[in-house]
């Protein structure tokens, strides 16, 4: 189990406010590292001579896929996934809960827009959905 807290802004779920700090349980099936990557410049002579590397520090970032759940249940995922996407920067944990956490991080969203896929439940119908979106590291 794993958590998110973050102020809603946008799409919000029933009973939410705009401006208001939430948390958020998530249940992950995956958190895999997507890259990671050295900010740097490189200034280098004609001569083909390294001059000098300028390192601003590492690109840290992660795919995270949440577990399938009910369409009736992902109004608060849509909120924050809505609310995160302009940049905010927010609490995450993969794996501890927000009374105790394990790995907490400050993060922001990677992805130009998460992914949300529906599927079939017993009655036929999309009865049930699964995210998907990107995090990257803030340092």
């Amino acid at each position: 189990m794993g958590w998110a807290s973050y102020v809603a802004r946008r799409e919000l779920a029933p009973n939410h406010f705009v401006a208001t700090t939430y948390t958020l349980p998530l249940a992950l099936t995956e958190f895999r590292e997507t890259g990671s990557a050295d900010l740097k410049v490189r200034n280098e002579v004609l001569s083909g001579k390294r001059a000098e590397i300028i390192y601003f520090g590492r690109r840290k970032c992660w795919r995270i896929t949440l577990e399938p759940m009910p369409e009736e249940e992902s109004a608060i995922v849509r909120e924050f996934l809505e609310s995160t996407a302009d940049g905010q920067i927010f609490d995450f944990d993969p794996w501890g809960e927000a009374a105790s956490p394990v790995r907490q991080m400050q993060v922001q969203r990677q992805d130009d827009r998460h992914s949300e896929t529906p599927f079939l439940g017993a009655g036929g119908q999309y009865d049930w959905v699964v995210f998907g979106f990107d995090l990257r590291l803030v340092e």
